[in-house]
């Protein structure tokens, strides 16, 4: 062997040993930092999503997404978390020190004193933390960039953010809708009458009672960041009206009757709706039948007047027809 080969031998073993180094050593984690940044060890992180609960507004939209990207961080970063929705207020949390970080909208109007604000996230949405200290803006900023350059982003955003539409559909969610409509029997063109009269095809919105988005749901099967998704959202929509239709299915003398009681529970409750029928039965009522109960046993009843109930049923019943004449099955 040459004096030559030898060297190049020599070389190709220390190369082949540096990078059996290189592999073996750990590296430390991309958002390791940035936990050290944002929230003390042994700490819980504090986040807030501004929500304005309105129908007209989108940030219920962007609160769902920042949501979820909020508990994707703290579950990177191993670090427990609270998430919290709320009023423009959490910007006095933010000052306050009771709170980490904050959503909101680019279009709100944001005070620049003892706060920065990181980069866009989605549509419109950015994320504000205190002023502590500048790593902290670095850090979340590169996370931010991490998350929006990953391949499954763009679905993240399909699902929190849809706004197609054409003539031909009711709704930006009819595939959501067809879908879960088929899995739990039902016409997809009721549901999507029921979603029309409960937020107007606008997931964004927030009831009084804390009930979310494009059903109204309640948070108790699922997380708000879940039901702010229109596919949670739908979902649990579909199944809790055939819970409501096999509950009162024994109570109702056809399938028609079984449709108007099972709208009647999901707006006011099932318990609301049994004390009806066990009314009507006390007055001689045929209580089965929403149509009877409706007119001659609720104009009676002193707990529960069921105006609100009774206009809610027909007027989804209508917006179902007309539905049925407009949109194939």
């Amino acid at each position: 062997m040459t004096g030559k080969e030898r060297i190049q031998k020599i070389l190709i073993v220390a190369a082949c040993t540096l990078a059996a180094f290189l592999v073996c050593v750990p590296r430390p984690s991309r958002h390791s930092s940035v936990r050290e940044n944002v929230v003390p060890a042994d700490s819980i992180l504090r986040c807030y999503v501004t929500m304005d609960g309105s129908t007209k507004g989108t940030k219920g939209i962007n609160g769902g997404m920042s949501a979820f990207l909020m508990r994707k961080y703290a579950q990177e970063t191993r670090t427990p978390t609270k998430v919290v929705f709320s009023g423009f207020e959490a910007i006095d949390c933010l000052r306050g020190g009771s709170a980490d970080i904050v959503a909101v909208m680019m279009s709100d109007s944001i005070p620049s004193e003892s706060i920065f604000a990181t980069r866009e996230i989605g549509d419109s949405i950015i994320w504000l933390i205190r002023a502590d200290e500048p790593g902290q803006l670095l850090s979340l900023d590169a996370w931010i960039t991490d998350i929006v350059s990953e391949g499954d982003y763009p679905k993240l955003k399909k699902d929190f953010l849809r706004v197609r539409q054409t003539g031909n559909q009711i709704s930006p969610f009819d595939d959501i809708i067809k879908r879960y409509a088929k899995q739990n029997g039902w016409d997809w063109r009721l549901v999507a009458a029921v979603i029309r009269h409960e937020s107007r095809f606008k997931i964004s919105v927030v009831s009084p009672r804390g009930a979310i988005g494009l059903m109204q749901i309640i948070p108790y099967r699922y997380s708000a960041e879940q039901l702010f998704s229109p596919d949670y959202n739908v979902m649990a929509g579909t199944e809790h009206m055939s819970r409501m239709r096999k509950m009162f299915k024994p109570y109702s003398k056809d399938s028609v009757q079984n449709v108007k009681f099972t709208l009647a529970a999901y707006n006011a409750g099932e318990g609301r709706l049994l004390e009806c029928i066990r009314f009507a039965k006390s007055i001689g009522v045929d209580a089965t039948s929403w149509d009877s109960i409706a007119v001659r046993a609720l104009p009676r009843m002193r707990t529960f007047s069921g105006k609100q109930t009774t206009a809610y049923v027909d007027s989804i019943i209508r917006t179902y027809h007309r539905y049925q004449l407009r949109y194939a099955d």
